[in-house]
C-alpha cells in the first residue's frame, strides 16, 4: 500500500471525524485553503460528514486553486455539491461554516475578524514548529481541540 496516500486519506478521515463531532449540524459551506496533495481528500471526507452544498477553495495560486476544482469534480462529489474560487481569503472564511485549513504556510492565513462565530476550523498543515496557518487571536478566541498534544506543541 502507498505509504503517501495512507497518510493522506488517514488525515482526511481523522479531520472528518473531528468534525462530525464539532462543527455545527447544519454546516453547508466548506471553505478549502490550499490547493495540495491533501486539499480533495479533506472536501470528499468532510463532505461526507455534513451536508455540505458548497465548497470554495482558495490558494495562493489561482490556477491551482482551478485544478483543484476540476479534481473536485471528478473526486465523486454529489452533483447538488457547488464548487468553486474565491480569491479573497477573508471573503471565503466569511461565508463558510467549516474552514479547513492543509497549507505548508510559515505566515498566518485565516484571521479572527474575518471568520464568523461558530465556525468550525481545521488547521492541519502546520505539522512543523515554523508554519502556522492562523493568527493568534483566532486561536486564542477559539476553543482548542487538539489529536495528540505533543503534534500540537
Amino acid at each position: 500500500m502507498d505509504g503517501e496516500q495512507l497518510t493522506l486519506r488517514r488525515t482526511a478521515a481523522a479531520s472528518a471525524l473531528a468534525s462530525r463531532t464539532l462543527s455545527r449540524n447544519d454546516s453547508q459551506h466548506l471553505l478549502i485553503v490550499g490547493t495540495g496533495q491533501l486539499a480533495p481528500h479533506m472536501a470528499v471526507a468532510h463532505c461526507a460528514v455534513r451536508p455540505i452544498r458548497t465548497v470554495t477553495v482558495w490558494g495562493r495560486d489561482a490556477s491551482k486553486a482551478h485544478q483543484l476544482l476540476d479534481t473536485l469534480r471528478r473526486a465523486g462529489l454529489a452533483d447538488n455539491i457547488q464548487v468553486r474560487t474565491e480569491p479573497s481569503l477573508s471573503a471565503a472564511a466569511a461565508n463558510a461554516d467549516i474552514i479547513c485549513c492543509a497549507t505548508t504556510s510559515k505566515e498566518p492565513l485565516v484571521k479572527f475578524s474575518a471568520v464568523k462565530p461558530g465556525t468550525h476550523i481545521d488547521l492541519v498543515g502546520g505539522f512543523r514548529p515554523d508554519m502556522r496557518e492562523a493568527y493568534d487571536a483566532l486561536v486564542c478566541g477559539a476553543s482548542l481541540f487538539v489529536d495528540t498534544a505533543e503534534g500540537a506543541l
